[in-house]
């Protein structure tokens, strides 16, 4: 049902997206800039697999257009190129000798519907719409040798393809600077419908999608 509802949004936002690029008649302002912070990925598996958060820097590049009018509310889009890391790490609570990791290194393409509320100089924004990748590098690490059947197979299972493909968003808020530019903050979450993983009839999991919760800084200046 989840899955379901999110596809549905994601459609939904790729027809706004469309109508709002192509309604819009104002004059636009381009913005430019880069973006870097840290994420917390984990893998929704079924059944559950008890996780840690696994941390890892991002970053990446920005271009924005809005609609250059003098109301406090603006609609734009965005479109981003960026660096993250997907993948999980377990917890073995009982076994602390043990350690498993894998992470899949993807390049991003966000799709954003970006609205603003703006006040002089400061601002608060929210960003929603479809994200797609390409993961372009894989590593396991693991420790141990006390590993349950389940995990064995699970450690064995296949990447279920190289395409990664989401719903991604998030609200932040900002400070325009003027000719020095514009510096935000940023809270951004990312629910993937793509397994992961493998998940043939054969394998221990149905489900193995990517869930990622990231805060960044943002740096942008007009063209």
């Amino acid at each position: 049902m989840i899955r379901r509802i999110g596809i549905s949004l994601f459609v939904f936002l790729c027809l706004i997206n469309s109508a709002t690029a192509q309604t819009s008649k104002q004059s636009l302002r381009v913005q430019v800039g880069v973006a870097g912070g840290v994420s917390a990925n984990k893998v929704l598996f079924n059944p559950a697999v008890d996780q840690k958060l696994l941390l890892a820097p991002s970053s990446g590049l920005i271009v924005r257009v809005n609609e250059e009018s003098t109301g406090t509310l603006k609609v734009g889009l965005q479109a981003e190129a960026s660096y993250i890391r997907l993948g999980w790490e377990e917890k073995f609570d009982e076994k602390p000798d043990n350690a498993y990791r894998r992470t899949f290194d993807c390049v991003t393409i966000p799709l954003l519907t970006h609205i603003k509320i703006r006040q002089r100089g400061l601002y608060a924004f929210l960003n929603l719409g479809p994200q797609f990748g390409f993961i372009i590098a894989e590593k396991t690490v693991k420790q141990g040798s006390d590993f349950t059947e389940l995990q064995q197979r699970r450690y064995a299972q296949g990447l279920h393809g190289r395409f990664e493909w989401g719903l991604a968003g998030g609200p932040g808020f900002g400070f325009d600077a003027g000719r020095l530019g514009a510096f935000e903050l940023e809270g951004r979450l990312y629910y993937g419908f793509h397994d992961l993983l493998n998940n043939r009839q054969q394998d221990p999991h149905g489900r193995s999608s990517n869930l990622t919760l990231g805060v960044k800084l943002n740096y942008l200046f007009g063209l």
